[in-house]
């Protein structure tokens, strides 16, 4: 009996080793398509898994080693990272050179957005995807910004009152205050559907923290143990969404004003298909919107000469008097121009998307002095771009003089080498909304208060960002304002 037992056993474990060994031994032969690309070695047949929890600073790490074509690997997929900026912009750029497919086998469809998939994770082939674009244009226009203004001011209100209102001393989460704001901006402005917002923004923006920073990267669509309750709340929110907005009837004009009514003005558009792109935008803006806000906040704690340079700003343009009158107008904020370089350089140190886009390759394609092969998945990592010493001078260090006019053109070097919001025909539609937020919120807080960074907060930002789907603070951006002119 023994001797059975043992041969069995000894089966038991020679099975898998072949299959692993046999399964190596193809991932080797296909491997070498690879090859001739500058990379980190690999571990076949599971492929490179260095990566880790914040994937970009290692792309960052690999490519300063490895030179602005680096090859990597993603999981079991081959992928090729690009920080070249005259590279990038052929990646991202419109028209015949520009590839506008996003890798779907590396984005899994979020479980939350429900049983239907949104268009715009598809193909840009996908015609779905170019009429959904096409739809949303109008809602995310700089003209519908200046119409929707006073409801992103009303949002901001809500914000600033609850940071005036504070005690002396208190510290405040404001990265917490920041994603609410967003969403306030975002389910009164643009999906106003007559939900009671206040009733549900705290908990809807908890819940996609948790949802979203617990999806490891790329997206493997599995919930963890902690967030497994977030993605069930989440979709159950969506869905009502969904039906909320299936049941309003779309007044003239509106769908070019409203995000719900341009979806729901959509023919043959059934409630699990409203469900995905729902939840889609809201998530899409949620953490960005905000880590755009508390980074630029952030760096001007950590340089507090640049925060005396906005707040002389904001005092010549009379920020605070039209904002006590009630007379703030959008061509107010967006002229600020030294408030805008503030938010250009946090940006680039700290992009809301580090991970960038992945690009697929649908047949055999040279980038650069490289042949690259058809599947290829080809990696814009935005951080590694922005950190990169060869696009920038003194790529770690926060200088928002480096966006003077007399230096920030990129034809200087060429290319795209700045990508916060993505570019091409696949950018983020909402920037023209974030860069509204992002101004409004900065301006209206800025005008007032001072902000320092509370006890135990790091003034290394590099020590403090984290990536959990978006780039955040580490144990959360904790500040203390004081009013302009004391001790803050």
């Amino acid at each position: 009996m023994a001797p059975l037992l043992m041969i069995a056993a000894s089966a038991t474990l020679f099975i898998p080793l072949l299959a692993y060994c046999l399964l190596a031994l193809w991932d080797l032969a296909k491997s070498r398509k690879w090859a001739h690309i500058p990379g980190p070695s690999v571990v076949a047949p599971l492929g490179y898994v260095g990566l880790g929890s914040q994937p970009h600073l290692r792309a960052a790490q690999y490519c300063a080693k490895y030179g602005p074509v680096c090859r990597l690997r993603l999981g079991r997929e081959h992928a090729v990272a690009v920080t070249d900026p005259v590279l990038v912009a052929g990646v991202l750029g419109a028209g015949a050179d520009g590839l506008h497919d996003k890798f779907e086998d590396l984005y899994a469809a979020w479980p939350f957005l429900g049983a239907k998939k949104t268009a715009f994770l598809s193909s840009g082939a996908n015609p779905d995807w170019r009429f959904m674009r096409g739809k949303l244009q109008h809602p995310f226009s700089i003209s519908n910004m200046r119409q929707a203004y006073p409801g992103i001011v009303g949002c901001t209100k809500q914000l600033v009152d609850f940071v005036e209102g504070a005690a002396e001393g208190q510290e405040l989460e404001m990265d917490v205050l920041f994603r609410q704001y967003s969403l306030s901006v975002m389910l009164r402005v643009f999906f106003n559907t007559g939900i009671d917002v206040d009733k549900y923004k705290g908990e809807l923006s908890r819940h996609m923290t948790r949802a979203v920073g617990d999806m490891k990267w790329p997206a493997s669509g599995v919930p963890g143990p902690d967030s497994s309750d977030s993605f069930a709340w989440l979709t159950d929110f969506f869905h009502f969404m969904a039906q909320l907005t299936q049941s309003k009837a779309v007044a003239p004009g509106e769908e070019s004003r409203q995000l719900w009514a341009a979806l729901a003005s959509v023919k043959g558009m059934d409630v699990d298909a409203l469900q995905a792109h729902i939840g889609f935008l809201l998530v899409a803006g949620h953490d960005s919107v905000a880590a755009a806000i508390g980074w630029s906040l952030y760096c001007l704690a950590t340089h507090p000469n640049w925060q005396v340079k906005v707040a002389r700003e904001l005092q010549a343009a009379r920020i605070g008097e039209k904002w006590d009158a009630e007379a703030l107008e959008y061509s107010d904020v967006m002229g600020l121009r030294v408030l805008y370089k503030v938010v250009l350089e946090a940006m680039r140190l700290y992009p809301a998307n580090p991970t960038g886009t992945l690009r697929k390759l649908n047949q055999d394609r040279q980038v650069g002095k490289h042949l690259l092969p058809k599947g290829t998945a080809l990696w814009v990592p935005t951080y590694a771009v922005h950190r990169s010493a060869a696009n920038w001078d003194a790529p770690a260090a926060f200088d928002p003089a480096r966006w003077d006019a007399e230096n920030a053109s990129e034809g200087r070097r060429g290319g795209k080498r700045y990508i916060p919001f993505g570019s091409g025909p696949r950018a983020c539609l909402g920037q023209a909304l974030a860069m509204a937020e992002v101004q409004t919120a900065l301006a209206a807080l800025l005008a007032k208060s001072a902000f320092r960074l509370a006890p135990g907060m790091s003034s290394n930002g590099d020590e403090v960002a984290t990536f959990r789907g978006t780039l955040g603070f580490q144990g959360g951006l904790r500040m203390v304002a004081g009013r302009r002119g004391d001790k803050a």
